[in-house]
């Protein structure tokens, strides 16, 4: 039966879930956590791990990011020598451990400029504005700049 909305689980409930999450930060899988934590099946401990990430707070998230973001450190810095003589799985690794770290930490997302108008601008002179900014981008181009780069 399912938890009635806006009632916070019994503190039992919440101590099995956060030896859950506690379990899968570790490493451990659904298997393994169900039988440490008492859970019937795999799917038991999954489903109380993502009921209990529902209230995980932006703490516990950065948190968890620090972490994930300390074994990247740790698994980089294992290759980095190798990458550095030469070997080419190591830079590879470095390079798939350099794309995760950037995806974790949002640095590859798309920057997004919204542009509005107000309705007191001058409209007028709006031919020379469009050609004003079609030079810019010509010039731009002139130089080997790339404004439309992702």
């Amino acid at each position: 039966m399912a938890r009635p909305r806006g009632r916070a689980p019994k503190p039992a409930v919440l101590d099995k879930e956060q030896k859950v999450v506690s379990l899968r930060r570790e490493g451990f899988t659904w298997d393994q956590i169900a039988k440490e934590v008492g859970y019937a099946s795999p799917s038991g401990a999954s489903d109380a791990y993502y009921r209990a990430s529902y209230r995980v707070v932006q703490e516990d998230v950065d948190q968890i990011r620090q972490l994930e973001n300390d074994r990247l450190d740790f698994l980089f810095h294992a290759v980095w020598d190798s990458a550095l003589a030469g070997e080419h799985k190591a830079v590879e690794a470095c390079l798939k451990i350099m794309a995760r770290r950037a995806k974790l930490l949002g640095l590859d997302t798309r920057q997004v400029t919204k542009v509005s108008f107000n309705n007191e601008h001058d409209f007028s002179n709006l031919d020379q504005d469009v050609l004003r900014i079609s030079r810019a981008f010509d010039r731009a181009q002139e130089l080997g700049l790339d404004l439309f780069e992702e």
